[in-house]
């Protein structure tokens, strides 16, 4: 069995969102200062490095990040390699499968899912979608119409992947979001195997 960790590194010079916090390592204590042991204080937004974005993230009294079921984080997902703007037409080969988990290999810093594609998401019973850029939405666009329709049907939103490894095709997704109660997105660990070895 193979395995592929398409989680970025997350550093303080990891790319943030505009106008998110930046993400800083404070060390506290260094061994290598001759102090007892080594600690670091962690500041960073939410929604830094590889992430999920929850429902409550634009649904009032919506999903959190702890109550999302284990069931929708795991599973079978297909990567699809897509255009850097995803709409209808890029996801077409998605309509005769039956996967409810997809992981957008755009492969620019720019991608983003439209209006009509976030919708044709919905419509085709996706419960889990991930991409390999900040956000499903173009940078800076406001407001953000693809994160509105995808939270607002429950669909769980994935940001921040590194596909550039990855081909085309079915894999076992693991995507474990740090269980930070009652907040609406966390840093994820996301990992893939081959499906020699199925799950759920």
């Amino acid at each position: 069995m193979r395995i592929y960790d398409v989680t970025k590194y997350l550093s303080e010079s990891s790319t943030v969102y505009p106008g998110d916090p930046p993400t800083v390592f404070d060390r506290i204590f260094d061994i290598d200062s001759d102090d007892p042991f080594t600690f670091t204080s962690l500041s960073m937004g939410a929604h830094a490095g590889t992430h999920i974005d929850a429902p409550s993230h634009f649904v009032r009294d919506g999903v959190n990040v702890d109550e999302i079921p284990l069931d929708t984080l795991i599973g079978t997902v297909q990567v699809l390699k897509v255009p850097n703007t995803v709409g209808v037409q890029s996801l077409k080969p998605l309509s005769n499968s039956n996967v409810s988990r997809v992981l957008l290999k755009t492969g620019g810093s720019n991608g983003h899912l439209t209006v009509d594609g976030a919708e044709w998401i919905h419509a085709h019973g996706v419960k889990l979608l991930g991409i390999d850029t900040q956000s499903v939405d173009p940078p800076s666009e406001y407001p953000l119409k693809a994160h509105q329709i995808l939270l607002g049907n429950g669909i769980i939103v994935v940001e921040g992947l590194d596909l550039t490894n990855i081909d085309p095709g079915l894999y076992n997704l693991f995507c474990l979001p740090l269980k930070l109660k009652g907040l609406e997105g966390a840093p994820a660990r996301v990992i893939l195997t081959d499906t020699n070895v199925p799950v759920a």
